[in-house]
């Protein structure tokens, strides 16, 4: 299993979920009512799943002999 690899991916994800993030919050600027409740629910998500990347990528970083994982 080659683990720096893995890490890579996980960064990557967190890449593509941190640009999810700013795109909504671009959206939360303009948005009412239940449009906003509904972005704001997203970015909960988005955040979370955010921060789980970017643990696991360290994580699997330093599995595979990373001396500093990101």
């Amino acid at each position: 299993m080659d683990y720096t690899k893995w890490s890579r991916e996980y960064m990557e994800n967190a890449k593509r979920v941190k640009e999810d993030i700013e795109r909504l919050n671009s959206k939360l600027k303009y948005a009412k009512g239940d449009e906003a409740r509904n972005i704001r629910s997203g970015l909960v998500t988005l955040r979370t799943m955010y921060a789980e990347c970017i643990k696991t990528c360290e994580l699997l970083a330093l599995r595979g002999g990373a001396v500093s994982a990101a």
